[in-house]
């Protein structure tokens, strides 16, 4: 909806400059470390500017299951269900927009990322106080 209201912003007064940025957090830690600021290079300075922040590489839940435990050294219990009508074989972002029009790069793999929430979550074990 917050998409839709900045479209709706820029319609209605295109000397604003909008970003809208749609990533997704693998365990709640991203992976882009940086972004640069400048706001004029968009490519061809097309506005609103809609870019997919992501590694550019897809993890499966059993990688991120794996993953997790081997760095929290915790067994995780799950289950394998059937697939459901409509789910996607895989889905990903491509980095390369974000890195022209932004200046991102991805610093941390999954590795990384599922250290950082861990690391988070042991130190705050009920969460924000």
């Amino acid at each position: 909806m917050i998409e839709e209201i900045l479209k709706d912003l820029y319609t209605s007064n295109n000397r604003w400059n909008i970003a809208l940025l749609r990533y997704f957090n693998p365990v709640g830690a991203h992976s882009i470390g940086r972004s640069g600021e400048d706001p004029n290079s968009t490519p061809n300075n097309v506005m609103p500017l809609i870019v997919q922040v992501a590694v550019g590489r897809g993890y499966s839940v059993l990688e991120l299951i794996s993953t997790f435990e081997e760095i929290s050294g915790k067994k995780i219990k799950y289950t394998i269900g059937e697939r459901r009508s409509g789910d996607i074989a895989a889905c990903y972002a491509d980095l390369a927009m974000a890195n022209r029009a932004l200046g991102c790069k991805t610093y941390f793999d999954i590795n990384d990322m599922c250290a950082n929430i861990w690391r988070w979550q042991s130190l705050n074990p009920n969460g924000y106080e």
